[in-house]
C-alpha cells in the first residue's frame, strides 16, 4: 500500500513537471557566499559519482534533492526527491523538502500532495512542524476538511498528558481552520 501511495505520488508530480515552465523553478540563491555555493557543487559531483556506482542510493539521490534545492534549482531538486520517496516511501524528509518547494513555488495543490502524502504513510509524523504544514498547505489548496483531518487525526494519537502540552498548538490549529472557513466558506 505504501509503495502503491509513494508510486502514485511519484507519477503524478512526475507527469507535473511536463506542464510547467523551467524559469520559475529557478530560485536566486545571491544571497549565498561564494564557498556555500562550491561546497554546494561538490556535494553534488560526489552524490553524482555515487549515483553512477549505483542509481539506487537513496542516500546520494536524498542529497542530491537536497544540495539542488540550496542552489535553487527546484527542477532538479524535485527530481531527486522523487527518486528517493519512489527508493523509499517512507523518507520523511524528503516529502518535507518537496512540500517546502512546491510551496515557495506556489503550487500549492502540489505541496498538498507531497504532504498529505506524508501523513497517509506516517499515522503521526515524528515532528510537530509537519501538523503545522499539513494545517497551512491545505488551507493555501482551499482545503480545510483535510487540514482538519489531519488535526483530528494527530490529536486522537496524543496521550492526555501531551495533549495538555500542546493546548494552545491545538487550539491555534482549529482556530486556523475556524477562520479559513468562516472567511471562505459563505
Amino acid at each position: 500500500m505504501k509503495k502503491l501511495i509513494s508510486l502514485s505520488l511519484f507519477l503524478s508530480l512526475s507527469l507535473s513537471l511536463t506542464s510547467c515552465g523551467t524559469d520559475s523553478w529557478q530560485q536566486d540563491v545571491s544571497y549565498l557566499k561564494p564557498e556555500q555555493i562550491e561546497k554546494a557543487q561538490t556535494k553534488i559531483d560526489e552524490n553524482l559519482k555515487l549515483l553512477s556506482e549505483n542509481e539506487e542510493n537513496i542516500t546520494a539521490n536524498f542529497q542530491l534533492g537536497y544540495y539542488h534545492q540550496t542552489l535553487g534549482d527546484y527542477k532538479a531538486a524535485e527530481k531527486y526527491y522523487l527518486r528517493t520517496v519512489e527508493l523509499d516511501p517512507n523518507f520523511f524528509t524528503a516529502y518535507n523538502n518537496l512540500t517546502v518547494i512546491y510551496e515557495e513555488l506556489e503550487k500549492y495543490d502540489l505541496a498538498a500532495e507531497s504532504i498529505n502524502t506524508l501523513w497517509k504513510i506516517q499515522t503521526v509524523p515524528n515532528r510537530l512542524e509537519a501538523l503545522s504544514d499539513g494545517i497551512r498547505i491545505n488551507l493555501k489548496n482551499n482545503d480545510p476538511d483535510t487540514a482538519e483531518a489531519i488535526l483530528t487525526n494527530f490529536i486522537q494519537s496524543l496521550s492526555p498528558e501531551r495533549k495538555a502540552e500542546l493546548q494552545s498548538v491545538i487550539s491555534d490549529s482549529y482556530d486556523k481552520i475556524f477562520n479559513y472557513r468562516t472567511k471562505n466558506e459563505k
